[in-house]
């Protein structure tokens, strides 16, 4: 099977290329994969990382829709999507909860809107049973300057040695080691299954105690909060639905995500340099 990403200078591209290698998959820029098209005769699984600023934080605007492009480039091919979603497009929940396959689609972000808006737009190009939509968790990893939480964790903690939370720590999320995400890419390419699933570790985990595991791996640190002490925004997800299908899919425990965070504690303090 010819498999392309889409994508490649992405955090997500990069890390899974440095985990799993090529394994023979072809790694494209969007600007490459939308201006030569010769890919295409080759490939029968098409996967995307490739995300349009201008739709980070403003109106869904279609001509901006890189996934849109892509699907109308393989609408008459045989080739089968992999989109890579987000929970955002759920929304912003009660203070404790668990997303199940029943919650409803309520996006409280632009981000979250036009990722479902892209999704909607995908299954409305391709046939659905050639699309496999990925809603994933906090995905992180050996990360610098990513203006995500992990991130910015990361990137405070190397420059000036403090963690500082503008959420309250005790806030549970679903943390999902970008490498757990390749191997699970790994199994889903071997079986496609058409669908929309979730993935994620599976468990709400604190940032108070996320904190102090990447302390532990990088030797040093503090935390702060400038929080008010309002919990928001917690979420983890059921990934039963993908279990079910890829019954070899990682199997994340609380000790698992201990390690991941260390591991990129021990990774900020030995090789980070950009």
């Amino acid at each position: 099977m010819s498999i392309v990403v889409v994508g490649k200078s992405s955090f997500i591209a990069r890390s899974i290329l440095d985990r799993i290698g090529d394994c023979g998959w072809m790694y494209l820029s969007h600007n490459d994969a939308l201006s030569d098209t010769s890919w295409v005769r080759d490939t029968n699984c098409l996967i995307n990382f490739a995300f349009s600023p201008a739709l980070k934080s403003g109106p869904y605007l279609p001509d901006q829709d890189i996934d849109l492009a892509l699907a109308r480039i393989i609408v008459n091919r045989p080739i089968h999507y992999i989109m890579a979603s987000s929970r955002l497009v759920y929304g912003h929940g009660p203070e404790k909860f668990r997303i199940r396959e029943t919650y409803p689609t309520t996006p409280a972000t632009l981000y979250g809107q036009n990722k479902l808006s892209t999704e909607n737009a995908l299954l409305s190009t391709l046939d659905p049973d050639r699309v496999t939509i990925l809603r994933l968790a906090n995905v992180f990893g050996h990360e610098l300057y990513r203006s995500l939480f992990f991130g910015r964790m990361l990137t405070n903690l190397k420059e000036t040695e403090k963690i500082i939370f503008d959420t309250d720590p005790r806030s549970r999320r679903d943390f999902f080691a970008v490498w757990h995400l390749a191997d699970a890419l790994s199994i889903i390419t071997q079986k496609l299954y058409p669908g929309i699933f979730k993935l994620g570790s599976g468990i709400g985990t604190s940032c108070a105690v996320i904190a102090p595991w990447v302390i532990e791996g990088f030797g040093r640190g503090t935390i702060e909060s400038t929080n008010d002490g309002s919990i928001t925004d917690q979420y983890w997800l059921d990934t039963a639905k993908a279990h079910a299908i890829w019954p070899s899919l990682p199997e994340i425990t609380q000790n698992t995500i201990r390690s991941d965070c260390i591991d990129c504690g021990s990774w900020l303090k030995n090789y980070a340099t950009h």
